[in-house]
């Protein structure tokens, strides 16, 4: 807008342009998929990094050509490490995953019809879902799913994580305070 403040991006793609120029290199490990990463793109001027991880450590790319040392900034196309997607294959079954979370009717009743993010969608090393508050704590619904997930015979002998999150809404805005008018659900991802 109008202000003469620099933005927080502005300062750190300053910052890490003088840094880019010293040999320093820029990760960005994030939930979010390469595909919302590049989203943002077409939004903000983020400094293209020499790593992503991203999709809750699922997805890991290098960019060729890498992002330029001078500039700080462009990068090229996004090329998956396919050593590391295919380390995370190994002892992996999404379609397990999900027979066992929309099959268990234990977790039907406490949670209703439980459906996939479109954020995990296209990415077959992860299942994600938002679940409604039904006022369990974060630990009871990692228990309940990792409970589920170890009975159901679709998912033998599969290594999983189940990592859960609490956030409470106001609009369309997260707030750290639940109450107040607070929507709270839960996001749950297996990896």
């Amino acid at each position: 807008g109008g202000s003469s403040h620099p933005s927080f991006l502005q300062v750190f793609n300053a910052k890490w342009r003088v840094l880019r120029s010293k040999g320093c290199t820029l990760v960005y490990n994030t939930g979010r998929s390469l595909r919302d990463y590049l989203a943002v793109l077409s939004e903000w001027e983020v400094l293209t990094p020499d790593v992503f991880v991203g999709g809750c450590g699922t997805q890991m790319y290098t960019f060729h050509p890498p992002p330029s040392r001078a500039a700080g900034s462009g990068g090229g196309e996004a090329i998956a490490v396919d050593r590391w997607m295919e380390a995370l294959r190994e002892g992996w079954d999404k379609e397990g995953v999900a027979a066992a979370v929309s099959g268990t009717q234990a977790l039907r009743d406490l949670y209703g019809e439980i459906e996939e993010k479109h954020e995990s969608h296209g990415n077959n090393l992860m299942f994600s879902a938002r679940l409604p508050d039904v006022g369990r704590s974060t630990d009871q619904v990692r228990e309940d799913f990792e409970k589920a997930l170890k009975a159901h015979p679709a998912c033998s002998g599969l290594e999983f994580q189940v990592c859960v999150a609490s956030v409470s809404y106001k609009g369309s805005t997260v707030t750290r305070e639940g109450g107040g008018g607070a929507d709270r659900c839960v996001f749950i991802d297996i990896l």
